[in-house]
C-alpha cells in the first residue's frame, strides 16, 4: 500500500508543471510593462474613439454627464481588448532591453540557457493574454456595446426637444414699403407663447408691423402648426 502511494506521489511530481527561477523572473518583470501599456494604449484608444463623440452630445444634444460617464465606462472593454496585444510587445521589448542593458542575457548565455529557451515566458504569458482578448472580445465586449448603444438611445430619445417651453419669443424681419414706394428692413412681427409643446402653442400674441404706420395685436389662446401649408392656425 505504501509502495503505490509513493508511485503514485513520484508520477504526479514527474506531470507537475515544472517553472524555473529564470520563467518566474521573466514572467514577474512582465506584469508591470504589460500593466502599463493596458493602461497607457486603452486611454489614447478610448479619448480618441468615445470620448470626443460624448463631449460632442453632452454639449450639442444635452446628454447628462452621468450618462456619459456610464457610456464611457461601457466603452472600456473594447478597447482594453485592443491594447492587450499592443502592451504584450511593449512590455517584451521592455523587458528584453532592460535585461540585454544589464547583461542578464549575457550572463544567462553563458549558463548554457539558448535564446530559444529564454523566450519561452514570453511565449507562455502570450498565450495567455491571447485568450483573455478571445474571452473578452466574444463575451464582455459585445455585451458592453450593446449596453452602451441602448443606454445612449433611450436617454437622447427621452431627452427635452431643443426648444424653449415656456416664454417664447420669436422676431420676424422683412421689407416694409413706405408711402413714397422705398422699402426698408425692418422688424414685421413679433410672436410671443406662454407654453409651447413641441406642437402647441399656448397663450399667443403677435404684433404685426407688417404694414407701414399699422400695428396690429392678435392674441389667441392656442396655436397649431400646419405642415401642409406651413403656417400657425
Amino acid at each position: 500500500m505504501e509502495r503505490s502511494i509513493s508511485k503514485s506521489l513520484f508520477f504526479l511530481q514527474r506531470l507537475e508543471p515544472k517553472i524555473s527561477v529564470m520563467d518566474r523572473y521573466i514572467i514577474t518583470e512582465l506584469i508591470g510593462p504589460f500593466l502599463f501599456g493596458v493602461g497607457l494604449f486603452s486611454s489614447i484608444g478610448v479619448t480618441v474613439g468615445a470620448m470626443f463623440e460624448l463631449v460632442r452630445k453632452v454639449t450639442e444634444s444635452g446628454l447628462p454627464i452621468s450618462i456619459a460617464l456610464q457610456v464611457f465606462l461601457l466603452k472600456m472593454p473594447e478597447f482594453i481588448g485592443l491594447a492587450f496585444p499592443m502592451a504584450m510587445v511593449l512590455s517584451t521589448l521592455m523587458v528584453y532591453s532592460q535585461m540585454s542593458s544589464n547583461s542578464e542575457i549575457v550572463a544567462l548565455r553563458s549558463c548554457g540557457i539558448s535564446v530559444y529557451r529564454m523566450v519561452v515566458p514570453v511565449v507562455i504569458v502570450s498565450l495567455t493574454v491571447t485568450g483573455l482578448t478571445f474571452a473578452l472580445n466574444e463575451v464582455i465586449v459585445p455585451n458592453a456595446n450593446y449596453q452602451a448603444s441602448l443606454t445612449l438611445e433611450r436617454t437622447l430619445d427621452r431627452e427635452d426637444p431643443p426648444f424653449r417651453e415656456e416664454h417664447i419669443f420669436y422676431p420676424e424681419f422683412g421689407k416694409v414699403e413706405r408711402p413714397d414706394g422705398s422699402k426698408k428692413d425692418t422688424l414685421t412681427r413679433l410672436f410671443y407663447a406662454e407654453k409651447f409643446d413641441g406642437k402647441y402653442m399656448r397663450g399667443v400674441t403677435i404684433v404685426d408691423r407688417s404694414q407701414y404706420g399699422v400695428d396690429q395685436i392678435v392674441s389667441s389662446e392656442s396655436a397649431t402648426w400646419n405642415p401642409a401649408e406651413n403656417i400657425w392656425d
